[in-house]
């Protein structure tokens, strides 16, 4: 007999609902013990159905981090996803201290006392509304987002336009044309200033940019943004070097980041000057391919294609712009780069 049926993405589904279970029947133990003074049974039972709760949770809270790097995750879904996984991790530190708690407590006269019943049930009731805002956040992502559901065909990605073009939230896209050169000098911007070493033209409704020495450049377009996909489609054979995809960008020295070169992948922050990596592997890029950067709620995320490739957490940035930078040498060609806000634009 195998562990995941086939109608079963992963593990995830079959594991969420025994804490779910657990904790609530543990609650209506503590509130009979108030009633039911008699029934020695109840406490200790309840404290059981916690315990057994508690691990769980902790089964469903990783379970769901590999499952949430295994399925196809809609634009609009990222952030829901995040605030699933965060209100998974406070179920599940508080669950643990709580019954913590009460072993401690297990044998002292607080314990058995009324004040240490009533404060036992309201404590339990606390950790029953974290499970409740856990599931509730992870029925939405399966019945408004059809996260995980085989039924759900997801739906093709409209093409984008050429040319720039704005969106809703401080969404915007780019797409080569013809004159892909000129419009995408005219509607990017280099904080950094633009280096003579770079030579822009358009090949085929490509944009070509070529660095005939080392160089390096950070190029932006549009405003803030907090919760962010930010993708690229290029092509880097003919390029050496380091290319990222740039978001939360508030100053050359501060900003998140997705880089490839030939080496592999990584998902990173330049914090006041300071580099820090969140998750690296050897994933190298060849031919074209669509990167993808997303950064939602701590949650940061980086693909090629549709293969996940690296997956980390961090705090949360204030809000900046997002672009590309790259460092080497050679040729990049990119063919679209697009920014799809998740949440509402900063005021």
């Amino acid at each position: 007999m195998q562990l995941i049926p086939d109608w079963a993405p992963n593990l995830h589904p079959m594991i969420i609902h025994f804490p779910i279970a657990l904790v609530s029947l543990a609650v209506l133990l503590d509130l009979g013990s108030l009633f039911l003074k008699s029934q020695s049974w109840l406490r200790p039972s309840a404290l059981s159905l916690y315990t057994f709760g508690a691990l769980g949770a902790l089964a469903a809270y990783f379970s769901g981090r590999e499952a949430a790097d295994s399925v196809n995750i809609p634009s609009q879904a990222y952030t829901a996803i995040s605030e699933h996984a965060d209100w998974g991790l406070y179920t599940l530190i508080f669950l643990s201290l709580y019954i913590l708690i009460r072993l401690l407590l297990i044998k002292k006269p607080f314990a058995n006392s009324a004040g240490g019943n009533g404060l036992f049930f309201i404590l339990g009731a606390i950790g029953f509304f974290f499970v409740f805002q856990t599931g509730e956040r992870g029925g939405r992502l399966v019945f408004e987002f059809g996260l995980g559901v085989k039924a759900a065909a997801t739906a093709p990605r409209a093409d984008i336009p050429s040319g720039f073009q704005p969106g809703v939230n401080g969404s915007w896209s780019w797409q080569a044309s013809e004159n892909a050169a000129a419009d995408f000098l005219k509607n990017f911007t280099f904080p950094g200033g633009e280096s003579e070493a770079l030579t822009f033209t358009a090949e085929e409704n490509t944009l070509v940019i070529s660095l005939d020495k080392d160089t390096s450049a950070y190029i932006l377009a549009g405003g803030p943004l907090t919760d962010i996909e930010l993708s690229a489609r290029v092509n880097l054979d003919e390029f050496k070097g380091r290319f990222l995809l740039l978001h939360h960008f508030r100053s050359t020295g501060d900003y998140d980041f997705f880089a490839v070169d030939a080496e592999g992948s990584r998902l990173g922050r330049v914090n006041e000057g300071a580099l820090v990596f969140f998750d690296e592997s050897d994933s190298p890029v060849k031919g074209w391919s669509t990167l993808k950067a997303v950064g939602s709620k701590g949650h940061f995320r980086g693909y090629i294609g549709d293969k996940l490739v690296n997956h980390g957490h961090g705090s949360e940035m204030a809000p900046g712009k997002a672009g590309i930078f790259f460092m080497g040498s050679g040729k990049i060609r990119i063919q679209s780069v697009q920014a799809q806000a998740l949440s509402e634009a900063p005021a």
